[in-house]
């Protein structure tokens, strides 16, 4: 969780922001589709490093 400090001006503060740990790695599964079906598929890093033997 990430906090922010106050502004001291007037109205609600920001909303706190939720971010994922460092270690971890979290990916994502593109589909490619050609007429309604999946014609291939890729994958993409959303946050975190993958390891060199992965990647």
């Amino acid at each position: 969780m990430r906090i922010f400090p106050g502004t001291g001006k007037p109205g609600l503060p920001r909303n706190l922001v939720r971010e994922p740990h460092e270690d971890m790695v979290y990916g994502q599964v593109v589909k490619e589709k050609e007429q309604g079906r999946v014609s291939g598929a890729s994958d993409r890093m959303r946050c975190g490093k993958a390891s060199p033997t992965e990647a």
